[in-house]
């Protein structure tokens, strides 16, 4: 499975890129799950003697500080976390004081629009065809 897992180590990203970049050897981008993954994938990435965004570009999730003092600086997707955990109050207060309580609560769907943020870690367009990996 070329995903690392939700917490995974450095050594849990190294294994996925490396399986990446077996099955998909001209894969010229990645997109992480979080900054965090992005980092331990970039850093094996460099070990493989790719260069960033020349050979490789990469775009992370979550606007973490680590993500701009990267070298280069990582192009990332901004959650708002504070309005996240506004909304999530306010709907669990609503929840709380509701009277009379109404249970099964229905559910919610709020959208918090992600904002991209453009840094270096993306090369503009080189021309090559994709590595297309299946849905």
């Amino acid at each position: 499975r070329p995903a690392p897992p939700a917490g995974a180590s450095a050594a849990h990203c190294r294994e996925a890129f490396t399986a990446l970049r077996q099955r998909y050897p001209k894969a010229s981008a990645v997109v992480a799950s979080n900054d965090w993954h992005l980092l331990h994938l970039l850093a094996a990435a460099k070990a493989a003697g790719l260069r960033l965004p020349q050979d490789l570009s990469a775009v992370g999730f979550d606007d973490l500080d680590a993500a701009a003092l990267a070298s280069p600086p990582l192009m990332t997707i901004r959650q708002d976390f504070y309005e996240i955990g506004y909304l999530a109050t306010q709907l669990l207060y609503q929840r709380l004081t509701q009277t009379p309580p109404r249970e099964p609560y229905p559910p919610v769907r709020i959208r918090i629009q992600p904002r991209l943020i453009v840094r270096g870690s993306v090369a503009a367009g080189s021309g090559r065809q994709p590595a297309h990996a299946p849905a």
